[in-house]
């Protein structure tokens, strides 16, 4: 490819929805840093544009609550360069940041409430829920945060329904869940954790 070709393609990046999306995210990690941020144009020649192209198409495709904060945890925790911001591991560290906001117990809570309430709505058992949603739904619950990992990765039924779908379907929801990372930060609270599985049996999840 050449020059003006990548010009062309950076150009075109730039200004597309993910683009002005990874501007906004790049100015606000600039004024984080107490930093002037430069103008689109300048940001779309910067080594950072990239990297932030990289960031805003994941975090459009996982749905990371709460971007902005993501961001300024980002710069609290030691200044965590950008280009590292889509690791697992740094995302689950997020999740540990927004769990002190919205505990652990509030999202389990909230997910069992969500899923009865789907269940009430499908005119099935709460065991059936899963089966009988529709993949888009689900996707949709999960990536807005109203079916949390913690709630859904602690059921036996979940998990069972997970492995069993199709692979495009599977992908979609472990890709809503961002699976990995939550997997790790799941492992960070193991009694908590065993405590969720407990209370899913109970209710025959």
């Amino acid at each position: 490819m050449n020059h003006r070709c990548k010009e062309k393609v950076r150009h075109d990046e730039l200004r597309s929805p993910i683009g002005q999306a990874a501007y906004a995210y790049y100015s606000h990690w600039m004024k984080a840093q107490k930093h002037t941020p430069p103008t689109i144009d300048t940001f779309g020649e910067s080594k950072f544009f990239p990297a932030f192209y990289k960031f805003a198409t994941r975090a459009t495709k996982v749905h990371i609550p709460n971007v902005n904060r993501f961001i300024e945890v980002m710069v609290e925790s030691n200044k965590v360069p950008p280009v590292l911001w889509c690791r697992d591991s740094i995302y689950s560290m997020y999740l540990k940041s927004y769990d002190a906001s919205v505990p652990p117990v509030v999202q389990f809570d909230e997910s069992r409430a969500e899923l009865e309430q789907l269940a009430s709505e499908l005119q099935v058992g709460l065991v059936d829920a899963f089966a009988a949603a529709p993949i888009d739904r689900l996707e949709d619950l999960i990536k807005k945060r109203k079916l949390s990992h913690w709630f859904l990765l602690a059921s036996a039924k979940f998990r069972a329904f997970l492995l069993a779908l199709p692979a495009a379907d599977k992908a979609r929801l472990a890709t809503a869940l961002n699976a990995d990372a939550a997997m790790v930060r799941i492992s960070q609270e193991p009694e908590l954790f065993a405590e969720f599985n407990a209370a899913t049996r109970e209710l025959g999840l």
